[in-house]
């Protein structure tokens, strides 16, 4: 599959972070990060399901227990053909001349820039011509619509590839995750993201292609970066939110001599640990890597891990077993609600046991303020006791 250079799908890192993108290709064939993995191939799988199910008409369904060609090693099952029947209907429910993953070039504001679009469709009432753009998001990581530079460098596609065709007022962005049950959408004006093309996007894609581009670190620019377990500019903006003395941990010192902090300190440090932490699981994968190509990493080895003890032979265990053990011999564990839904699919699952099941409230969990869920209460928090 062909991919841009700065693709839609990756451009709030490179937005955000022009340097990153000569920073990745440098670690071209070399960085584990880049393999792909079961939750992409599954996201792969029900993006073409939506696909074949969109053009042909017909019903996630049929493809149950069947392979795909773009996710050969993924099969559909009844939770994906449910989800994907879900987004099906949401997607025709817009109406209007659709377009299903349709290529749409972005090149009069990104060099060579391109991408794929789930969905868009077109409407007009009233005189004022909208289009809908809807992507598909399998995964459970929350994403949003508002001010989506994915979902507005489609729109600037649709605008470039479109314009003779329909003369678009508005942009509606929709990210429609089932797994998780978020769908958000996000409103543009025509005027609007065209200046955001022209101001933002234009200027910023040049100085990514450009050698001397910044490294302007972030939770959300790093959190999918290649190159983080490489970055200097990361390596200090994290020992800067952690209120370590750059300088001293780089000058040979083993323990950075830092004051005692104070509130406002641990404030900025928590404000930053996701980001933090996942800095250090990608330098923890980099010296993994130096030492597993041969390369000396001092004061660093990797061993083998803590193991269990396991049968060499099941049958035989069992033949041997059985007779002096029975049924003793087997452990049988009841199958948690969502397993038991993926087995029997939603509507299933829900005539036969939605009375069944409850959802208790999570463990009291400290988040940034800004985070949508309510606040705990003292009282609240101490019932957890």
């Amino acid at each position: 599959m062909e991919h841009a250079k700065l693709s839609a799908s990756g451009s709030f890192r490179w937005l955000s972070c022009p340097g990153s993108v000569a920073a990745c290709d440098s670690l071209e064939g070399k960085s584990r990060n880049n393999k792909t993995n079961h939750a992409a191939e599954e996201g792969t799988c029900a993006h073409e399901l939506a696909d074949i199910c969109i053009k042909h008409g017909d019903s996630p369904h049929k493809y149950i227990g069947k392979f795909l060609k773009d996710a050969p090693l993924i099969k559909v099952d009844v939770e994906m053909a449910e989800h994907i029947e879900d987004y099906v209907d949401y997607c025709l429910s817009l109406g209007g001349n659709y377009f299903p993953e349709e290529r749409v070039c972005f090149d009069n504001y990104v060099p060579e820039g391109f991408g794929t679009s789930d969905f868009f469709t077109f409407n007009t009432v009233n005189g004022v011509t909208t289009c809908d753009i809807v992507d598909l998001k399998y995964g459970r990581n929350i994403v949003d619509a508002y001010e989506n530079t994915q979902g507005k460098l489609y729109a600037l596609g649709v605008l470039q590839e479109y314009s003779f065709l329909y003369d678009v007022d508005v942009f509606v962005i929709h990210i429609y995750q089932p797994r998780i049950g978020n769908i958000s959408t996000f409103e543009i004006s025509t005027t609007d993201l065209l200046e955001w093309g022209n101001d933002v996007v234009k200027p910023t894609a040049l100085e990514a292609l450009s050698p001397n581009a910044r490294m302007l670190p972030g939770e959300k620019q790093c959190q999918w970066c290649a190159f983080k377990g490489h970055c200097k500019s990361l390596l200090e903006f994290s020992c800067e939110s952690a209120g370590v003395d750059f300088d001293k941990m780089t000058d040979n010192s083993d323990i950075p001599q830092v004051s005692e902090m104070s509130v406002d300190t641990l404030k900025h440090v928590l404000k930053y640990k996701t980001l933090i932490e996942s800095w250090l699981k990608a330098i923890e994968m980099r010296v993994f890597e130096e030492l597993e190509n041969g390369n000396n990493v001092e004061g660093f080895k990797i061993v083998s891990g803590r193991s269990s003890r396991k049968w060499s032979n099941d049958g035989e265990v069992i033949s041997r077993l059985s007779s002096e053990l029975g049924d003793d011999l087997y452990a049988k564990k009841l199958l948690t609600a969502p397993q038991v839904e993926k087995l029997l699919g939603k509507s299933k699952f829900n005539d036969l046991c939605k009375d069944l099941v409850i959802k208790p409230p999570g463990k009291p969990t400290l988040v940034i303020s800004d985070d949508k869920r309510m606040s705990l209460t003292e009282k609240s928090i101490s019932d957890f006791d």
